[in-house]
């Protein structure tokens, strides 16, 4: 049974298919007979992590099986002639520019432009470290009830003059003030906000987009406050690490990361005056009690300068942001192409605003071990699980990509081919190659990806 376009010539196999086709090809056309069909075809769940879900079964249908891209060859990265391919003579001509596109033409859809705060690269000069060992910051609150005032002054943005009234009030009724002292006044409290750090205080909001008459922001901390608040931890600091340590063993399955051979490589590249600061990012969607029981997205910092077991602990990760998790109000959104393009073009705004004071940076100055050192940061590691990975690499979901890893572009055929010799890794040059090439769609990576040197 076939399920016919009314306004082409195109035919599919499910009618999920032809619902999607709709939407992604005619959306536009107010007809009625639209409405209709599209109101009596059942809804079909895609499956995996659907908020993000990309597929093309149907127009794989609709390829020949002899002209269809063949797992076993090499890979090869070249200019390929043009050619009258069913699937080919059905994109339009802008999307066959994709590997034109620009930072600019990349983030059309966002409402609102790209705005970094330069006072998230602040901090980090050796004056500012010399001020720090100097006058080195507190972690610590007077007594519960001063942070509980604080919290309430923070979240509900009181005026001083408020603040004041209900420090009155409180005073008041206390039976024990000597105990539970409060700030004398708002001001007060916000000054000793100022002269330390707290890892869930200091938080930004960013617009990032208007999508559907609701505006979603992004809430985040600088990732240098986040690097300071980890080496405020008298913990973190006695156990810091600074350089390569070589672990001299035949055989080795597990270790340290300042063991590995990519630290060892990777601290010959940067100035002999320099240490390598690893920055490990976590990232996985969960809910929160903090933010009323909401499912959200938050980010984590953590560095693997210190040792496995100290990592493991809850002081040794910073919680840096909250991505923005965008919500169609209808399947017919949820499931097209823009809405899709929109939740990428999301996510890699959040990445840029929030890394780019570590992006190709030197001479970054932290006190460590009650001395100031010059560090130059690098992303060593991001943990994510494996529909969190695909966001970050910009690959297709494992569900529909030929090539379903994140790290090398192994067939899914292969998955279970334990003899295998000649694995081709996923390096930022060869994606950038293939982007460029109109070769995305064969690497099973999205075009619309912005490349971030880390």
């Amino acid at each position: 049974m076939g399920y016919q376009c009314l306004h082409c010539s195109r035919t599919f196999s499910t009618p999920f298919g032809l619902k999607r086709h709709i939407s992604d090809r005619h959306q536009y056309i107010a007809d009625e007979g639209e409405s209709s069909q599209s109101n009596l075809l059942p809804y079909e769940e895609p499956g995996l992590w659907d908020e993000d879900f990309i597929m093309e079964d149907e127009e794989d249908e609709e390829v020949e099986e002899d002209e269809e891209y063949e797992e076993d060859e090499p890979i090869t990265l070249e200019q390929t002639e043009p050619h009258e391919d069913a699937r080919f003579s059905e994109i339009s001509e802008d999307e066959s520019k994709q590997g034109d596109i620009t930072d600019e033409e990349f983030e059309d859809n966002l409402t609102y432009p790209l705005s970094i705060d330069a006072e998230d690269s602040s901090g980090i000069t050796l004056d500012d470290a010399i001020n720090d060992k100097m006058h080195p910051q507190n972690t610590e609150w007077p007594n519960d009830i001063y942070r509980e005032f604080m919290e309430i002054v923070m979240e509900y943005q009181l005026s001083n003059s408020c603040g004041d009234r209900i420090i009155k009030l409180i005073d008041k009724s206390r039976r024990a003030p000597d105990e539970n002292r409060l700030p004398k006044s708002t001001k007060e409290g916000r000054k000793f906000l100022d002269v330390n750090e707290f890892p869930y205080m200091k938080f930004k909001t960013v617009p990032i987009t208007n999508f559907q008459d609701t505006i979603y922001n992004f809430y985040y901390q600088p990732i240098i406050h986040g690097i300071k608040v980890l080496l405020l931890q008298s913990d973190v600091n006695e156990e810091f690490i600074f350089k390569y340590r070589n672990k001299d063993t035949s055989f080795k399955t597990y270790g340290e990361q300042y063991e590995s051979d990519w630290w060892n490589n990777t601290q010959k590249t940067i100035s002999l005056d320099n240490h390598l600061l690893s920055i490990i990012i976590y990232s996985d969607s969960t809910t929160c009690d903090h933010l009323g029981k909401t499912s959200e997205h938050p980010i984590y910092i953590s560095l693997g300068n210190i040792p496995n077991w100290m990592r493991n602990k809850p002081n040794s990760k910073v919680l840096v942001g909250y991505l923005p998790k965008l919500k169609a109000k209808d399947n017919t959104t949820k499931n097209s192409e823009f809405f899709r393009r929109l939740q990428r073009q999301v996510f890699q705004r959040c990445l840029r605003i929030l890394l780019s004071p570590i992006l190709n940076q030197n001479d970054m100055y932290f006190v460590v071990k009650n001395e100031i050192h010059a560090f130059t940061p690098k992303i060593s590691v991001i943990l994510a699980d494996l529909a969190e990975a695909a966001t970050f690499t910009a690959t297709y979901l494992p569900s529909t990509s030929r090539r379903p890893c994140c790290f090398c572009l192994i067939s899914n055929e292969d998955l279970n081919n334990m003899s295998l010799t000649n694995v081709i890794m996923r390096t930022p040059e060869k994606m950038r190659e293939a982007i460029n090439l109109n070769q995305a769609n064969e690497l099973s990576i999205h075009a619309d990806f912005i490349f971030l040197e880390v």
